[in-house]
């Protein structure tokens, strides 16, 4: 009892054979679109820096006015001065994390690929030089068994 057509499964087979074959093209031209998309992403991000770090700056700034208007009234905590210019910096941190965030993972990604590509590509090529050592080595061999067979003079004629 059959529920998939025969036709479907081998279309299905066939695309996934060739999709395993052109695998490394693959990977390397997602990879070097990713990369170009990263930097665009990267660029636009840069757009808007100015804009989180003079907000980051901002806050410290008014953190400092509030610290040195508590100095002047002796309410001043060195300790809670430094755990809100911990907070700035945090907060500022996740704000960049967000702005850079996106490119950052876009070009990593790219990276694998283009890695995953050089990978399967030096595996091939592997598989082919033990694929052509193995052929020449039985050659040899079949060359060396024939002249024992015919003589070395014979061989060479047949060699050429």
């Amino acid at each position: 009892m059959k529920f998939i057509p025969t036709a479907l499964t081998r279309s299905v087979a066939t695309s996934i054979l060739k999709t395993k074959h052109n695998s490394p093209h693959i990977f390397f031209g997602l990879g070097v679109v990713g990369v170009i998309g990263g930097t665009v992403l990267a660029c636009r991000a840069t757009l808007k820096l100015s804009d989180t770090v003079e907000g980051i700056q901002y806050d410290l700034d008014e953190n400092q006015k509030i610290s040195d208007a508590k100095k002047s009234t002796n309410t001043f905590d060195e300790g809670e001065h430094h755990r809100q210019v911990a907070y700035i910096y945090y907060k500022g941190t996740i704000e960049l994390a967000r702005l850079y965030g996106p490119s950052v993972a876009v070009t990593g990604l790219s990276i694998a690929a283009l890695t995953g590509s050089h990978v399967s590509l030096t595996r091939r090529n592997a598989a082919l030089t033990a694929a052509v050592g193995a052929v020449t080595k039985a050659y040899n061999d079949y060359r060396e068994r024939v002249i024992l067979e015919l003589g070395p003079e014979r061989e060479l004629d047949i060699y050429h």
